[in-house]
């Protein structure tokens, strides 16, 4: 006989926990509907899938800590009591076809900037810096004997275990070879999106904020895996990458298919009525920003080529694909 579930069982915490809030994604259904199908764009494997919003935009246990104390799922828990404000107030917009004031629009503000950094494509960024910061220090540290032996023995002092067994010679030749990696801890990244949003508010705060509304039903805004991107609005020296708190810069983010949001400094807040153009040079930046996944209604998307072209996903992913074989080509010839 199949087992039965007790209370316990039905009871345990999630562990998928989403990135992208599964009411968010309900937006880029047909429907809108917690029951209907988006389609799902692995643009690194060129797959595409249908699926339900709960079984996308997730990874186990994303936001879990090990604190001694502290709720292993405090964050997930957290984030979703403020997701229900968030999607009350996004239902609002939709609606009306306006911005909200006062309160309601500071839990968008909070909305959009904890968007912005609790996905996977924020972490990887400090997980890719931290590293190679942390391998030129223990380079460094390495560079002579009497350095590393001065290092060892303050550590000693500061409580540390050190292995005395473990050759300055070892050592060396261990950072040497460069055959380890890195990893910063999970509680480390939590309290580094909450001191993000925290800094991230203001900012936003002070910008003007402008809404775009689908002129044609049938051209449609798409998500992704990291759903608020920055572009400047003039040129500026290619190494510059836009800031957020950076004037002539737009930081745009979709609401649903049919609506996305704009902040600047300089522009004034307006209400637009978004032409198929001005919807697939929206599509273009959110694709730029995304990671790995990208999320729609339809499955033949609008994207911006460039010189009044506009492309569909099978044009995506034969320049991904052009991309991502230019990229292993350079990192083999490194190699």
């Amino acid at each position: 006989m199949p087992k039965q579930r007790g209370k316990k069982e039905s009871q345990k915490p999630p562990r998928h926990h989403h990135y992208i809030p599964s009411f968010f994604l309900e937006g880029f259904t047909a429907s809108g509907s917690k029951d209907d199908y988006l389609f799902v764009l692995d643009i690194k494997q060129k797959k595409m899938w249908r699926a339900k919003s709960e079984n996308a935009a997730h990874q186990r246990d994303f936001y879990r800590v090990k604190i001694p104390g502290v709720e292993p799922n405090l964050v997930e828990k957290t984030f979703g009591h403020f997701e229900n404000q968030a999607a009350f107030v996004i239902k609002k917009i939709i609606k009306k076809r306006e911005l909200p004031e006062d309160d309601d629009f500071i839990v968008l503000i909070n909305f959009v900037a904890l968007m912005a950094v609790r996905i996977p494509r924020y972490r990887s960024v400090f997980d890719g810096s931290l590293e190679k910061m942390n391998k030129f220090r223990l380079k460094l540290m390495t560079a002579h004997p009497k350095r590393w032996a001065a290092i060892r023995e303050r550590m000693k002092k500061n409580g540390y275990d050190i292995d005395d067994k473990v050759s300055y010679e070892a050592m060396k030749g261990f950072v040497e070879r460069d055959n380890y990696s890195i990893k910063v801890s999970q509680e480390w990244h939590i309290k580094n999106l909450l001191d993000s949003m925290d800094i991230l508010i203001p900012l936003l705060v002070g910008r003007k904020w402008s809404l775009f509304i689908v002129q044609n039903d049938n051209d449609e805004f798409i998500c992704s895996d990291s759903p608020v991107a920055l572009e400047w609005t003039k040129p500026v020296p290619p190494f510059w990458g836009p800031g957020f708190g950076m004037k002539y810069t737009e930081l745009t983010m979709p609401l649903n298919k049919h609506i996305a949001i704009l902040g600047s400094f300089e522009e004034e807040p307006q209400t637009f009525r978004a032409p198929k153009t001005t919807v697939a040079k929206l599509n273009s930046r959110t694709i730029m920003y995304a990671q790995r996944f990208i999320y729609s209604s339809v499955p033949n998307i609008i994207w911006f080529k460039g010189k009044g072209e506009i492309g569909n996903t099978r044009d995506l992913m034969i320049i991904t694909k052009a991309k991502n074989k230019n990229a292993n080509s350079k990192k083999n010839q490194k190699t």
